[in-house]
């Protein structure tokens, strides 16, 4: 649980629990929100939140510093009554201590800092309200048991759930989102780097390995199913993987599948770095990752790619490297890119930089290996 400081910042305009700082690049404009923090701690601590990012000198305002500012407003008259304590005129987030009776008679004593059990309670208080739950079905389409949902009728939803849900719901949408979903964690994971900040913010952490967990989970249900075309060196050992699977859940209904997957991906330390060009799989040989190689940083430790150097030219000679039909546009759009600039060499009597040679040879390859194996799936 965090509290967080009312009141409006004159030089920002922005309620004064948030702060904006220019990342190390000049690129962007970094939204931290300073707050109080209590759990897991013996004594409560100061502490900030990177909470937005936008392009430098944009007036962008991202979506949870709006939120933010409605907070702020919405609670103002009561912040501002005469006779208010000193820990209502600074708490963001208020709520009136007993029902029954008309808060604004007696403002000063109508409301007090707003505790953990009240969000909770009122959160769950809005979805019994506000959202029909009977019209559920038994399991879901994964085989999850919903009959508790429907019994309370959502008063059991608790605050944790919703952190990791942004992810997992994009992803079971639309699976085409998984590219935009990755670069919009890798600009929020980039920015918190850049302030040394990424180590200390563990619910992150946890939440972007769950995501990856989840998503890696789901593409190994789907290609248990169905052997899709592929390339890449990784290829070939994940097939091995796709027939110990596929044994694993025969005869199983997709929610024993889903957890028998899950604890083989856990298990093996499957879990997938995804971008648009390509998955890599790290885990299961951090020392031979190339983007580590030719950044100096290779050890049996690494259990991330090496982000100043992965890019599709070196990752296409790693052995950690998955690519299937779902990376085709990317590798299409990067022929047809490369193949611009190689004519634009022709037509003035120049040969093609060899750069320029070497990605398009590659773009071909990853394209024909993939379209040859779809010929035959």
């Amino acid at each position: 649980m965090g509290s967080f400081q009312s009141g409006i910042g004159e030089a920002s305009q922005l309620p004064s629990c948030i702060s904006i700082r220019t990342s190390q690049t000049g690129l962007n404009d970094l939204f931290f929100l300073r707050g109080t923090t209590y759990k897991l701690r013996p004594m409560p601590e100061e502490t900030e939140w990177l909470i937005g990012m936008r392009p430098r000198g944009s007036d962008y305002i991202p979506p949870p510093v709006r939120a933010v500012q409605i907070l702020e407003r919405l609670y103002r008259p009561w912040r501002q009554c005469e006779g208010a304590p000193e820990e209502v005129r600074t708490s963001l987030l208020l709520s009136f201590v007993q029902l029954g009776f008309r808060p604004f008679d007696e403002p000063a004593s109508a409301v007090a800092p707003m505790q953990l059990h009240s969000i909770r309670d009122a959160q769950r208080e809005f979805i019994v309200r506000n959202v029909d739950l009977a019209s559920l079905p038994a399991t879901s389409a994964r085989g999850e048991d919903l009959s508790a949902y429907k019994d309370t009728m959502g008063g059991c939803v608790a605050p944790r759930q919703w952190r990791k849900n942004f992810a997992q719901y994009l992803w079971r949408v639309d699976s085409r989102m998984a590219p935009a979903i990755a670069q919009q964690f890798k600009h929020l994971s980039l920015a918190m780097t850049e302030e040394a900040y990424i180590g200390n913010d563990i619910v992150l952490l946890k939440d972007i390995n769950s995501a990856r967990t989840q998503k890696t989970v789901e593409l190994f249900r789907a290609w248990s199913k169905n052997d899709q075309a592929s390339a890449g060196f990784f290829s070939g050992r994940l097939r091995e993987h796709r027939r110990q699977i596929a044994v694993l859940v025969e005869g199983k209904s997709e929610e024993e599948a889903t957890s028998a997957i899950r604890d083989y991906v856990v298990t093996n330390d499957l879990r997938i770095w995804f971008s648009d060009h390509g998955h890599c799989f790290i885990g299961l040989n951090p020392d031979g990752a190339k983007c580590h190689e030719k950044a100096g940083t290779s050890s049996w430790s690494n259990q991330a790619p090496n982000v100043a150097t992965r890019e599709p030219s070196v990752c296409a000679g790693c052995s950690h490297y998955y690519v299937d039909h779902d990376h085709r546009d990317y590798w299409q759009r990067r022929l047809d890119a490369h193949e611009v600039l190689a004519l634009a060499s022709k037509r003035v009597g120049e040969k093609p930089p060899r750069v320029v040679q070497l990605r398009l040879a590659q773009a071909r390859s990853v394209l024909r290996r993939i379209s040859i194996q779809m010929e035959h799936t």
